[in-house]
């Protein structure tokens, strides 16, 4: 199966069509549940040496180095058999593949469709999905196209969207970055804007900052990365405020960060009075001129910046918070659990179902996405192969901790607290963090009865002493801080029942609840390149009179492109075919789930969750509803 109109050799062939006819993951096996004491008798696992012989399986999974980026993850040497993909998993995708295509041939062939070489403004991107043809299952415009202009969606996506890990509150101990231009004829414009919008609240630069009504996203790390041929993109810094309504605003964009304190900074002009007709934007050159332009080159331009902020927005979503620090920062963390862990392990037996497809997955981007031959990252990004791949290590080496990568640490690292009671954090709408801490704080309680169990590691003065004695979870620490085998960051000393709650709480999020947020919109946001271009082709011209709409739509993805992105993004779009709590309740009606009670409760938490969710976004309206962390959706593991 070519899902990605990438060449395969016959030999890949011969691997897929051999996949289609086996089942994969035979782990769930109903076995007895023996004291600690008796398991740790029965099944001792052998300390890490130099020939690691683990209590798992040391023959079929094997870690290999990345050849020429040796600081990504480590990824499994051969994909085992029992990993292989089902053929439900590879018949969704082919479904959704195969439609899609069929939508793009009758869009062809259907002369009352507007031809793309017709089209002159943006908008004129929701005419890729109509057509006259009678289709089962015909693409509908993505609804973010019907309203991606306005600033506050914009604003939006950065806490309710596909990327809602990057935004920071600035605070004392998390200031705006020295390299962001606020010279005095800039903070004169900015406050002009702000008393502008906001005549009756006394609003400055200064006391939003004092009053933690100031955030920002920095894309300082995209320096250096190399580009892909005819591509641009900025390494921008984004500023947001809180209005007086509370709502989320964009305040300032400086794309460039040139060291001479010459980079231009870009504000909306729908937030000045519409009766003023003059518009003057500060260069801050030696002179400090002024420049005036009308108010339709001011709109374009800041469109166009907006644009590159979600351009580079798109490179760190899609090379580094999803492909990065989930998928592929799970894949030596799962050989190692299959390395060390024997089969009936009670931890192993707690999180293979999260593991189910991840290395099926991470092995076929390798052969398509990041493919040595016609690769799709550099059909459609921004940064193509060569630049993804420098950017992954970039991140991985300098950027991934796993502990501090963990959701409440993140979120506490970046100004955002669970809004309990009276307690807030003063950010209304941010629904990532909101349904995220309800997902954490389940799934450590599920964790943490599981782990007291008398047959686990029990709950009382021993507890410790037994996680300490479990020589395969031991080796299992050891195997995954080793530079030589799965080589994590930030691996925490398993010493304790704690420990081990936080360590797996990490992971179970991140293969279930962390995946499904970043990945499950893909072809929501995607699917209308305007609102998040996965690459621009036009950089911010210096005279911004050259900033047409032909000049915007020249930036935009060509045809080609399009329909790639189109194509790809509702591909990883596919509704999830193990969302969690069906999968769990299929095992546990097997009698295969190993711990039925805490899973009961477990469920009980989300079902009430999903009614809240319900609640709110039946509430909020379509246009501002949240849904990427509904348990209802919630994906089981890694496998898309």
């Amino acid at each position: 199966l070519v899902l990605l109109t990438t060449p395969m050799t016959e030999s890949d062939h011969n691997v897929n069509n051999n996949s289609i006819n086996n089942i994969i993951y035979t782990r769930h096996q109903h076995v007895s549940r023996p004291t600690l004491e008796s398991f740790l008798q029965s099944r001792t696992g052998r300390m890490l040496t130099d020939s690691v012989q683990g209590a798992g399986n040391t023959e079929l999974y094997n870690y290999a180095r990345y050849q020429v980026h040796s600081g990504l993850p480590k990824r499994i040497e051969q994909l085992p058999q029992e990993q292989q993909f089902d053929p439900a998993t590879i018949s969704g995708m082919h479904r959704v593949y195969v439609n899609i295509n069929l939508n793009f041939l009758a869009r062809g062939r259907d002369s009352d469709s507007k031809a793309f070489s017709d089209f002159t403004e943006p908008d004129h991107y929701k005419n890729m999905f109509e057509h006259k043809a009678l289709i089962s299952t015909p693409l509908s415009v993505p609804r973010i196209a019907h309203r991606w202009k306005a600033d506050a969606e914009f604003a939006r996506q950065f806490v309710a969207g596909l990327n809602p890990v990057l935004i920071r509150r600035v605070r004392d101990a998390d200031p705006l970055p020295d390299i962001l231009n606020l010279s005095p004829p800039y903070l004169r414009l900015i406050n002009q804007k702000l008393k502008d919008i906001s005549p009756y609240h006394n609003f400055t630069f200064d006391n939003l900052r004092d009053q933690q009504r100031l955030f920002y996203v920095d894309y300082a790390i995209l320096e250096d990365i190399k580009m892909a041929t005819d591509r641009i993109f900025y390494s921008p810094i984004v500023v947001f405020y809180l209005d007086h309504h509370d709502c989320l605003m964009p305040l300032l964009i400086q794309l460039t960060r040139h060291n001479n304190h010459s980079n231009e900074i870009f504000i909306s002009p729908n937030c000045f009075r519409l009766q003023k007709r003059e518009k003057i934007w500060y260069h801050s050159n030696n002179n400090n001129n002024e420049t005036s332009y009308s108010p339709a080159v001011m709109n374009n331009t800041w469109i166009l910046a907006r644009m590159h902020v979600m351009a580079a927005d798109s490179i760190i979503h899609a090379m580094v918070t999803h492909l990065t620090f989930t998928h592929l920062a799970m894949e030596p963390l799962v050989i190692a659990f299959h390395r060390q862990l024997a089969p009936d392990h009670p931890v192993f037996k707690l999180m293979s179902p999260h593991f189910k497809h991840t290395l099926a997955i991470n092995d076929f981007g390798r052969t398509t996405l990041m493919s040595d031959t016609n690769p799709v990252l550099d059909r459609i990004t921004g940064c193509g192969r060569d630049g993804a791949l420098q950017l992954m290590e970039k991140a991985f080496v300098n950027h991934f901790h796993l502990m501090n990568n963990a959701f409440d640490k993140d979120m506490a690292a970046r100004g955002f607290y669970e809004v309990v009671g009276n307690r807030t954090d003063n950010l209304p709408g941010y629904y990532y963090r909101d349904d995220g801490f309800k997902l954490w704080k389940a799934f450590k309680e599920y964790i943490t009865s599981v782990m007291h169990r008398p047959e686990v590691y029990g709950n009382d003065e021993w507890s410790n002493s037994r996680v300490q004695k479990d020589t395969q979870l031991q080796s299992l620490r050891r195997e995954l801080a080793d530079p030589e085998m799965a080589g994590l960051p930030g691996v925490p000393d398993l010493s304790t029942v704690s420990d081990v709650v936080e360590f797996l709480t990490t992971v179970m999020f991140t293969c279930t609840a962390q995946h499904s947020a970043i990945n499950d919109g893909q072809f929501a946001y995607y699917g209308f390149p305007p609102n998040r271009p996965l690459h621009l082709r036009r950089p911010m011209p210096e005279d911004k009179n050259r900033v047409t709409l032909p000049y915007i739509m020249a930036a935009l993805p060509d045809e080609s492109s399009t329909q790639d992105i189109i194509l790809i993004s509702s591909v990883l779009s596919v509704p999830v075919t193990n969302p969690l709590l069906r999968e769990m309740t299929l095992l546990m009606d097997l009698s295969h789930l190993p711990y039925p009670a805490e899973f009961v409760a477990l469920k009980t938490t989300l079902e009430r969750l999903q009614h809240v969710i319900d609640k709110r976004n039946a509430g909020v309206g379509e246009d501002r509803e949240y849904l990427y962390l509904s348990p209802r959706e919630l994906a089981s593991s890694i496998a898309v």
